[in-house]
């Protein structure tokens, strides 16, 4: 059991950036970024947060995570196994994990931070927080006061300048160019289809260079629209990148997949994303062709690129007639125009 003395008019400033509210932290006052007071003592039913609005908070986070969550879990937030928490006496309703009935030992589902705000009947009084737990292992507990700041609104810290706090790393044109020339000569793989006998794998190194390309496309995977603002982790090792807008607004959502690359899985904090030129000159370049349809970029290793055809859809072919074999050959034919096949690399 731990009790936590929170007196609201003391609690300190900071600016620390709070993920599992999807907010940062601020000073203690009555009101809140966007000028309103604070509705202390008044629940707050639903979770759309507006812009600016201020709430106290609880959450938990685990002092160790075991190699299981770590690639399960992305928010840091995570109740102990059978959380009870009380506030001056009064019972608080969490979303936390659940006992399996199969297996005692087994807890599944998320957790939601705890929303005090409704608990605080006046700003300047003393509470008194109880949390009981059934849990051995260690914890830690923060309570703090937060602004939420809503996805626009995380978008243009993002996309602010580089000196002002919040923004993310740009690459320029020049600086992303460089980049995917590096990844298709040296850390890309070529597979090579030949019927010849022995190792069909090579390496960029021992293939032909001036032969390789880098396919990826242009539509985000997570809205499977065309990217306005592509983005990547500093971190990843492709070259695929997604809309930063559409990632904001991906994670206002409490999920076991949140504030992860949609390409690798991997964990991508704000602070981790980089904006892409290159990608970005390729969309200005292309707008209004690319589609659903029409989205893939083919990237040549002396720097140029073009936008390709239309994706061939599995079953929009005829059924084939008796000299179906001869009008594959000649489409094969067609296709290579009578020069050497050019060697695609597949971002795996």
């Amino acid at each position: 059991a731990v009790q936590i003395p929170v007196q609201v008019d003391k609690l300190p400033d900071s600016n620390a950036l709070c993920e599992a509210a999807v907010s940062f932290v601020h000073g203690s006052n009555s009101r809140g970024m966007d000028g309103k007071p604070i509705t202390w003592g008044q629940p707050h039913q639903s979770r759309n947060y507006t812009q600016g609005q201020r709430r106290l908070i609880l959450r938990a986070i685990p002092r160790k995570f075991s190699d299981y969550y770590k690639k399960k879990k992305a928010d840091t937030h995570c109740w102990p196994k059978g959380t009870f928490v009380q506030v001056n006496g009064t019972t608080c309703h969490i979303y936390q994990r659940k006992q399996q009935s199969h297996d005692p030992k087994l807890w599944k589902g998320l957790s939601h931070i705890c929303d005090l705000t409704p608990m605080v009947s006046h700003p300047m009084g003393r509470y008194l927080v109880d949390i009981c737990t059934r849990d051995f292992d260690s914890y830690m507990f923060q309570v703090a006061i937060c602004d939420y700041l809503s996805p626009d609104c995380l978008f243009d810290k993002c996309m602010a300048s580089q000196n002002v706090p919040g923004s993310i790393k740009k690459l320029s044109y020049q600086q992303g160019l460089d980049n995917a020339m590096t990844y298709v000569n040296k850390s890309a793989v070529v597979l090579d289809d030949s019927d010849d006998d022995g190792d069909n794998n090579l390496s960029v190194k021992e293939a032909d260079c001036g032969n390789v390309t880098l396919t990826f496309t242009m539509l985000c995977p997570m809205s499977m629209t065309p990217i306005q603002t592509p983005v990547r982790g500093h971190n990843c090792k492709h070259m695929q990148c997604f809309d930063l807008r559409n990632f904001l607004q991906t994670n206002v959502t409490v999920s076991g997949g949140r504030w992860r690359c949609v390409v690798c899985e991997d964990f991508v904090a704000l602070d981790d994303l980089t904006f892409d030129g290159f990608q970005k000159k390729i969309l200005d370049c292309f707008e209004g062709q690319i589609s659903s349809i029409r989205d893939k970029v083919q990237f040549f290793s002396d720097g140029t690129y073009r936008l390709m055809d239309e994706n061939r859809l599995r079953y929009s072919s005829k059924k084939r007639g008796n000299n179906s074999g001869n009008d594959s050959s000649k489409r094969v034919k067609d296709d290579l125009g009578g020069k050497a096949p050019v060697n695609e690399v597949i971002e795996l």
